[in-house]
């Protein structure tokens, strides 16, 4: 059972040793803090703590006599080898919740440690670990020997891997598949995904039957265009479900957890799903206008809010007042709220990260203000890139707005994007539709794209794997999108995608 594990803040030291509750597995895990690592964004926030998962998983809490047999965890599930340790640097600072067992000295050097992540280890890995014993032994067996590069694959590329594919029952010649993209979901994928609980990750694009069922199968994250959709039964280990369009209130989702362990990805204007009361995570993307009253009443419960605009405007922000459990919100290019929306800290008791990147400025400063008293003990404050009203106006459909104000990012270089943007949108926008050549045009639209890029980042060098990923992939894909719905089908996406990341020198 578990105890009380609130207490008074202490501040963490190197080579204390913290426990914490597995609630998904009934159990304690531990970490140790092996060091502190400047936070380069915040010359005045705390260092950042580097962080030790160590292999404590028991239903009861560690003593400090239990300090000197703790070890590091070991992963083995899927591709780790046995000899991988749960060692990175953390966008997150120990909190009070974390309950102190003692000290040693640490286990291991933060020397050269380059690993990092967002949040602190939660049992995520206890959980997978156990998951992957759970297998069966023969399943396990051919995937660690199977190699071959398809743990991917889509619908449009099945017979790239299977030349004389027939049906679902094909793909168990590929031992290493844990990912699948396909049209429609259908008895025989279903009968598939539960013949092979190692697949994980799912993506539906196209209208789907009415009731979807995912029982017995080892889906964790699902992607569904809900087109069609009216009833979708979860895997009892999901842990992320999104959809690509706007869902219908209509639509029923069952989980045995009732949300408490799901993460929840929905586009703006979506209707909201009353048959998760305690859902733990929420993600609304792509907002041009959201009311968040409905949010606030309908999941008192979250653990963490994200909040992605277009950027796009609020309404009734002062709802979430009533998340008295959040504990991670994050708001980026949201605007339409004044100072005085925002929350007061007093609201958010379990806040531990505040991120707040392209918001009104005036709002901005006020709310740095209120929570930055939290700081001092287990709060990470994250506010930037604050906005005028005049900034709002230039960039409202600049897909690389996130750049101004980002100090790795010359400026040179955000005015030159925005720029090279524009320009392939308006040419990929005036071809004729009967044009028997659009296919090559659009492909040479992109070439030139892409090559703007590569003269920016072979002069400046700052195109990193975050940049990389939304210039080579979400911004061709946004523009592809929209000139496939001018085009429609004459345009293949999948092969101009693939010149893209043959013609990207970064």
């Amino acid at each position: 059972m578990k105890s009380d594990m609130t207490g008074s803040y202490r501040e963490p030291q190197a080579g204390d040793v913290y426990a914490f509750w597995i609630e998904r597995m009934g159990i304690y895990g531990a970490l140790q803090v092996t060091g502190f690592r400047v936070n380069k964004y915040f010359s005045r926030s705390k260092p950042l703590p580097a962080v030790l998962l160590l292999d404590w998983a028991r239903g009861t809490l560690p003593s400090e006599n239990d300090l000197p047999r703790m070890r590091p965890f070991v992963q083995e599930h899927y591709n780790w080898n046995n000899k991988d340790i749960v060692h990175c640097i953390v966008a997150e600072y120990i909190s009070s919740d974390y309950v102190f067992i003692g000290n040693l000295p640490p286990l291991f050097s933060t020397d050269n440690l380059q690993s990092y992540r967002s949040e602190l280890p939660d049992g995520c890995e206890h959980y997978l670990a156990a998951r992957w014993e759970q297998f069966p032994a023969e399943l396990r067996k051919r995937y660690k020997g199977g190699g071959g590069r398809w743990s991917s694959l889509t619908e449009n590329n099945v017979r790239d891997a299977l030349p004389n594919f027939r049906d679902f029952s094909d793909l168990l010649a590929l031992p290493r598949l844990i990912k699948l993209t396909w049209g429609t979901y259908s008895s025989g994928l279903n009968e598939f995904l539960k013949s092979n609980p190692l697949l994980n990750e799912l993506a539906l694009q196209d209208r789907q039957p009415e009731i979807l069922d995912f029982r017995g199968t080892g889906i964790r994250e699902v992607s569904i265009n809900p087109d069609g959709v009216k009833e979708i039964h979860l895997s009892d280990c999901m842990a992320r479900l999104s959809f690509d369009k706007p869902i219908h209130d209509s639509l029923v989702i069952h989980d045995e957890h009732c949300g408490r362990f799901l993460e929840l990805g929905i586009q703006d204007d979506s209707a909201i799903p009353t048959s998760l009361a305690q859902l733990q995570g929420l993600t609304v993307l792509s907002i041009k206008n959201c009311d968040l009253m409905p949010i606030g009443h309908a999941w008192p419960a979250l653990y963490s809010l994200q909040l992605c605009g277009q950027p796009g405007k609020i309404r009734n922000l002062s709802a979430l007042a009533q998340l008295k459990q959040l504990r991670f919100f994050y708001g980026k290019d949201i605007f339409g709220f004044t100072p005085d929306d925002f929350p007061a800290p007093e609201n958010f008791p379990a806040l531990r990260k505040l991120s707040l990147i392209g918001i009104p400025a005036e709002a901005g400063v006020k709310i740095k203000k209120q929570y930055r008293p939290r700081t001092k003990a287990d709060l990470m404050l994250d506010i930037r890139q604050l906005r005028s009203q005049e900034w709002l106006a230039l960039n409202q459909n600049n897909p690389f707005r996130n750049w101004d104000g980002n100090e790795d990012i010359p400026r040179a270089c955000v005015k030159k994007a925005f720029a090279v943007y524009q320009k392939t949108r308006a040419t990929l926008l005036e071809f004729i539709p009967s044009d028997g050549q659009l296919q090559e045009k659009c492909t040479q639209a992109l070439r030139e794209y892409i090559e703007a890029f590569n003269k920016m980042d072979c002069r400046y060098e700052f195109i990193d794997t975050v940049l990389r990923e939304q210039i080579a992939c979400d911004v061709p894909s946004a523009l592809m999108v929209e000139a496939k719905g001018r085009y429609g089908n004459v345009v293949d996406i999948e092969k101009i995608n693939a010149m893209v990341d043959e013609c990207r020198n970064f």
